[in-house]
């Protein structure tokens, strides 16, 4: 078999068909981010846009899992990153073996990320022993892990004050966005 391209023995498998791509535009996702800055789901927005995770494995982050610094002085230099590890799922397992993955964060980011943590130790310090201690990153007032009924609750009140908006695509459940969704006008 030497000299013969293998994969031309091979057959092609046929794929299920899929829903189509709906991306945001440049101006929607810069106006998505710029709305995100005052947004009460605003981080995990930032995040989920910029880095393009699903919601259910940014819901399942703890801060166990965020590196905010990386090692830019290393030999080989390790950005800020974030490891998705698992999700809120049935059974806690990510939708594909490839979901469970490191993803490097912007600058941006890991600002965001920083100033959402300072917030989230203040309010952990208001309600002291009534301060729940999973520790997700993205959690309730109270700082219990985000349930798919809170955190439609907390994107609902996100968009209050907003001209009417609809999300369409993996994300119509909750009403956040991601790189692979599209937003339409209700």
């Amino acid at each position: 078999m030497r000299g013969h391209a293998l994969v031309a023995l091979c057959g092609v498998p046929k794929g299920q068909a899929g829903r189509p791509s709906k991306p945001l535009t440049l101006a929607q996702a810069s106006a998505l981010l710029d709305a995100a800055r005052t947004a009460p789901l605003g981080a995990h927005v930032v995040v989920s846009l910029l880095t393009g995770g699903r919601t259910e494995g940014l819901r399942a982050l703890t801060w166990a899992h965020v590196d905010l610094d990386g090692q830019a002085d290393a030999d080989a230099p390790v950005p800020p990153s974030i490891q998705v590890w698992r999700s809120v799922r049935d059974g806690g397992d990510t939708k594909t073996k490839k979901s469970r993955r490191i993803l490097a964060i912007s600058g941006r980011c890991a600002a965001t990320l920083r100033q959402h943590q300072d917030k989230q130790k203040e309010l952990r310090e208001k309600r002291g022993e009534r301060w729940h201690v999973d520790d997700p990153v993205f959690s309730t007032s109270s700082g219990a892990e985000l349930t798919l009924r809170t955190f439609g609750v907390a994107s609902a009140r996100s968009r209050e004050g907003r001209d009417s908006t609809r999300r369409t695509g993996c994300c119509a459940s909750c009403g956040t966005a991601s790189s692979r969704c599209s937003q339409t006008t209700a």
